[in-house]
Formats: C-alpha cells, sequence, structure tokens
C-alpha cells in the first residue's frame, strides 16, 4: 500500500455519492496529480492534515515580527550576534527551528531549512518561538511592538 500525504482543505463532500473535493495549494499540485495517477495501481492511504494559512505580512505580522527581532539582534551592541549578517542568523535560527516544526528538505544530502514565504502560520509561530528562546540563550531582552521612536527612547534612557 502506497502512502501520500497532501496538505489541503476540503471544499466540498457529496455524501450520496462520496465525492470529496480537496484544495491543494500550488505547491502541492505536482503530488496531487502523482497521488492521482497512483490511485488505479495500488490501494491508497489518503492522509489529510489540517491545512494551515501562509504566513501573514505586513504591519503588524509575523513576518515584520521575525524581522524585527532579527534586525535588534543584528544591530545591538549589547547583543552576543551584532555585526552579524541578517540573512546568516535567519539561517541559523531556521536551521535551529527544524526541531521545532519549521519544515525542510533534502538538497545533497542536508537538511535545508525552508524559506520565509514558505512557511505557515503554525510555522512561523514557532519559528518565532525558536528566536525568542535563542534570545534568552544569549542573554538578550528582545522588545516587543516597539517602533523607531520609542526605541530611540529606550536606548537614550538606557545610556543615562
Amino acid at each position: 500500500m502506497r502512502r501520500i500525504q497532501v496538505i489541503g482543505a476540503v471544499d466540498t463532500y457529496d455524501q450520496e455519492t462520496g465525492r470529496l473535493v480537496i484544495v491543494v495549494a500550488s505547491q502541492h499540485r505536482g503530488m496531487a496529480a502523482a497521488m492521482i495517477q497512483w490511485i488505479a495501481r495500488a490501494p491508497l492511504s489518503l492522509g489529510l492534515g489540517k491545512a494551515y494559512k501562509k504566513r501573514t505580512t505586513g504591519k503588524d505580522s509575523q513576518c515584520n515580527h521575525y524581522h524585527g527581532h532579527l534586525q535588534q539582534l543584528v544591530t545591538d551592541p549589547t547583543s552576543e550576534v551584532c555585526g552579524t549578517d541578517m540573512d546568516a542568523l535567519s539561517y541559523a535560527i531556521k536551521h535551529r527551528a527544524m526541531s521545532w516544526g519549521w519544515k525542510s528538505r533534502v538538497i545533497d544530502k542536508r537538511q535545508i531549512p525552508y524559506a520565509d514565504a514558505e512557511g505557515t502560520t503554525y510555522e512561523y509561530g514557532r519559528l518565532i518561538d525558536c528566536l525568542h528562546h535563542f534570545a534568552a540563550e544569549i542573554g538578550f531582552t528582545l522588545y516587543e511592538g516597539e517602533d523607531d521612536e520609542a526605541r530611540e527612547k529606550r536606548v537614550f534612557l538606557e545610556e543615562e
């Protein structure tokens, strides 16, 4: 028996005919096509997981939250990783977050974490949790919901 897992959402289900329509994200369409081809060859076990929305973007989004914390870490002189390239730190955090639920793929026999745009809201939440954990490990305090003006006031008060 072959087992295929495709992330999708049930669109409609007709109880009389047993017809099930599943909406599949564009990145899984090739897998869905392969699944349909294999149905005729052997019995099929189909696992449907919960469909999560893609990550949020824009003001007050998960993406903005994550990148804002990365920026705090690489620009604050009190941070151990100050001066580090933001992309390099992001890759390191994503690599660490793979054990927290951030997805990865194998390239050249190595586990490579997914890019930012490939994460779901759930995975991004785990990524942000991992970043918070990393900051705590190095003894750095991250500030939430702080705009540039509030940051300047905080830095000024800390220097006094």
